[in-house]
């Protein structure tokens, strides 16, 4: 292994355990917040996580620039999963939190799902080339 991969590999997991703690962090302070009854800390630290995953998910398919380890499906199905709840949660019981998150989800799902398509008709149509 060369030294720069060493060193983006010890970043690598130096990012990663510093991000786990943060969310930790997070986490404990929603729950300080809110408290445990009526699921509050909980409907609000998913659905910020899940809109930063929206975000990371365009974001990870851009730097790459490649669409490797992606799929549309899964794209579609985490789009879903994350509008169902928005229904649920943040239409029918009108918590606004949850619903500004979700349609921020369903915004930032959607251009992924589009951006990824595109990418991989792309990658299709030069690999038949």
């Amino acid at each position: 292994m060369k030294h720069h991969e060493a060193d983006s590999d010890a970043l690598f997991y130096l990012w990663t355990i510093l991000g786990i703690a943060a969310m930790f962090v997070v986490q404990l302070a929603y729950v300080k917040e809110f408290g445990l009854e009526g699921r509050l800390s909980a409907q609000y630290s998913a659905f910020a996580q899940n809109l930063i995953m929206s975000i990371a998910f365009i974001h990870m398919l851009v730097k790459r620039g490649n669409t490797k380890g992606q799929s549309v499906l899964l794209a579609v199905a985490k789009w879903i999963g994350t509008l169902a709840p928005t229904i649920t949660m943040g239409i029918m019981s009108t918590n606004y939190v949850v619903l500004a998150c979700g349609l921020l989800c369903t915004i930032y799902d959607l251009i992924y799902i589009a951006l990824l398509y595109r990418a991989k008709k792309s990658e299709k149509s030069e690999s038949v080339q």
